[in-house]
């Protein structure tokens, strides 16, 4: 079965976002910096914005872990 889990909290002064999958992952080579496509230009931008840090896992699936300053995250508006 395909699954997404997706998980948001804060840990001490920071927000944690984490989305996980259990999809056939990114390729070996990804890079962040490089990628093209408008998700990861909007990732990217909004991690500069805010002063965010980004990790990814790809050994099962594909996990994606996001920081994200809290005082930060406060100028967000939904």
């Amino acid at each position: 079965d395909k699954r997404i889990d997706i998980e948001c909290r804060r840990e001490g002064d920071d927000i944690y976002i984490c989305i996980q999958d259990n999809g056939c992952g990114l390729p070996p080579d990804f890079d962040i910096r490089c990628a093209k496509s408008i998700g990861m230009s909007i990732v990217r931008s909004t991690l500069g914005e805010l002063r965010g840090s980004i990790r990814f896992d790809c050994t099962k699936g594909t996990l994606v872990e996001m920081r994200l300053p809290e005082e930060k995250f406060n100028v967000l508006t939904f």
